[in-house]
């Protein structure tokens, strides 16, 4: 992995199935998402057509994109990993 995260912040399969069974447990219904980092279609909306997304590879956020497409989130997700504080639409912060 290169200088813009950590081998120990990749989601595990063991975070992966806890989440799954705890969205199970609430019909994908939660208030809040707290993450380090976001889905890669919040990247690409950050970034949008520049170098750094092109170059940006993280398998974490590609297993997020597919929690977002479940999750009926009634609040907010916010996540910092990009170390900046910023609305970036109604939902992720």
């Amino acid at each position: 992995m290169d200088v813009t995260g950590w081998e120990d912040e990749i989601i595990s399969y063991s975070d992966i199935e806890n989440g799954l069974n705890n969205l199970k447990l609430f019909n994908n219904s939660v208030d809040f998402v707290l993450t380090h980092t976001c889905p890669q279609s919040i990247i690409d909306k950050i970034y949008g057509n520049t170098k750094y997304n092109n170059s940006y590879d993280d398998p974490s956020s590609k297993i997020l994109e597919e929690f977002k497409e479940i999750i009926n989130l009634k609040y907010e997700w916010l996540f910092g990993h990009l170390h900046f504080d910023s609305q970036i639409d109604n939902k992720f912060i």
